[in-house]
């Protein structure tokens, strides 16, 4: 097994043969290579566990629920260790994570609460009540099982209708959408983002003087989409 101590070091290891700080042999390298793989699957048990876990919260619960999980790619660790000289492999929050889709607000809140009472909760993050710059929605929790910390992401389904929308953008052009920027693209998600909020809390969609400006948001920003498109096309 992969202690912490042993963890840290692997990611230190692969950072400095990355960036050339000093000489670290092939054979090093690859060792803590090694160390990293063992160090994220030794989280797959514990996310099945949360996994299950929320599973029986949400009938207990009586809410409709999609859950899901997934191990963070080793590609995307070391590519995150990489981006972020500070990042210390040991405390990494969402090495592992698991999600669920829900049909409402309040439905997120009552799950949020229930876990919250039944779990070691360590951190969270509320991007309901205060939405990233990028649009993105949704409330994170991080809790601790056999030791591993796993990500528990609560949503809508208008919430993951937008994080969707903003993967097939990202996967289209190589970019991550989901963070915060001001391209073209990311304004028109901010805009989406926007509107799919004013739906969550007014499900009428009653005429007012914000959803028009909403409307005249929106348009502008689907075109100026649509005329960068013809320039780079």
């Amino acid at each position: 097994m992969v202690t912490n101590t042993a963890a840290r070091k692997a990611g230190s290891v692969i950072r400095e043969y990355h960036q050339g700080e000093y000489l670290i042999d092939r054979e090093e390298y690859l060792t803590a290579l090694n160390a990293v793989g063992e160090y994220r699957r030794s989280f797959y048990t514990p996310m099945v566990k949360v996994n299950c876990g929320l599973r029986s919260f949400c009938k207990t619960l009586g809410l409709e629920a999609t859950v899901t999980q997934r191990l963070k790619l080793q590609s995307t660790i070391i590519d995150k260790l990489l981006r972020l000289p500070g990042t210390d492999l040991s405390r990494l929050q969402d090495i592992a994570g698991c999600r669920v889709v829900l049909s409402s607000i309040d439905d997120v809140y009552s799950l949020r609460d229930h876990i919250i009472n039944k779990w070691d909760v360590i951190k969270e993050d509320n991007y309901i009540k205060q939405k990233r710059a990028s649009g993105y929605r949704s409330l994170h929790l991080v809790v601790k099982n056999s030791g591993k910390r796993v990500e528990i992401q609560i949503r809508t389904k208008i919430m993951h209708e937008w994080a969707l929308l903003a993967e097939e953008f990202s996967d289209r052009d190589m970019k991550n959408y989901k963070q915060d920027g001001d391209s073209t693209v990311q304004d028109f998600l901010r805009v989406v983002s926007d509107i799919y909020e004013y739906q969550e809390i007014n499900p009428n969609l009653i005429d007012t003087v914000e959803l028009r400006e909403l409307l005249g948001r929106y348009s502008k920003a689907k075109s100026l989409l649509g005329q960068e498109g013809k320039d780079n096309g």
